[in-house]
């Protein structure tokens, strides 16, 4: 279905559960990390072609970007971008907000360099994660950074797909769940109880001690990446929702006003 996969964040706790399991069949697969990634690493039985980039600010990393995909305007991309940055546990009264600015740009600046990669193509997914329990019941507020980020991510997801979806190109997010992390591991350790109550320490904790199983969040990912038309414009629950094309509420998957 593409002709090329690029995976952002490769070396996340979450992405190297669901890596391994992908289905992306014939592509050829590039990743993108911070840190180099040992030469044993393999997606699909395949060796990595790594791209160490830890700054997304400078003006010519759309162009190295391009360079390092070797990627031309027929290309059918799939992007997984699974770069986060959980940023600082902070209250409001206390927040420091160059720094918080600093951080939603950690989290945005990939986010919307990755966007316009794959908008270069003559189609494409890109699939994003969803966090801060962003579309639920349940915020994360100790990051105010995290949620901001998080939460424009959300919109951005329907606006790029409402814009370029005629072009062939969809956008989409998918909330995994709680596992553990480092952000899991920040709450747990916190003891700002400004922000970070007892009961939400504790809950981390569980988290971290929890034993993982990815299952649905592995379904959902091959679900979406297998079908980008239903996916498109969403953002996906792995827990809560059932990977299906056939929805039949239009507004399913994006944030809404409930009157």
């Amino acid at each position: 279905m593409y002709t090329k996969v690029l995976i952002a964040g490769a070396n996340s706790h979450i992405a190297s559960l669901c890596i391994p399991e992908l289905k992306l069949g014939n592509s050829e697969v590039f990743v993108v990390t911070r840190e180099q990634l040992s030469s044993s690493y393999k997606i699909s039985g395949r060796n990595a072609t790594n791209l160490i980039i830890k700054d997304y600010k400078p003006v010519e990393m759309l162009k190295t970007l391009k360079s390092f995909l070797d990627l031309n305007s027929e290309d059918s991309l799939l992007i997984l971008n699974f770069i986060g940055n959980f940023g600082t546990i902070d209250s409001i009264e206390d927040l420091d907000l160059i720094n918080f600015g600093y951080q939603v740009n950690e989290n945005l600046i990939p986010f919307l360099l990755l966007a316009k990669l794959v908008i270069n193509c003559q189609d494409g997914l890109f699939l994003s994660f969803a966090g801060a329990g962003v579309g639920g019941e349940n915020l994360e507020t100790a990051s105010p950074s995290y949620l901001a980020s998080k939460a424009a991510m959300a919109i951005l997801i329907e606006g790029l797909d409402n814009q370029y979806r005629d072009q062939g190109i969809r956008f989409c997010a998918i909330s995994p769940g709680a596992f553990p992390s480092k952000m899991q591991e920040m709450v747990a350790q916190s003891m700002n109880e400004k922000v970070v109550s007892p009961n939400r320490r504790e809950q981390a904790l569980r988290t971290l001690e929890s034993e993982v199983n990815p299952t649905k969040l592995i379904e959902m990912i091959n679900f979406l990446i297998q079908n980008p038309e239903s996916a498109g414009g969403r953002i996906w629950s792995a827990n809560f929702d059932q990977p299906t094309v056939d929805i039949e509420n239009k507004n399913f998957g994006k944030l809404r006003r409930i009157f």
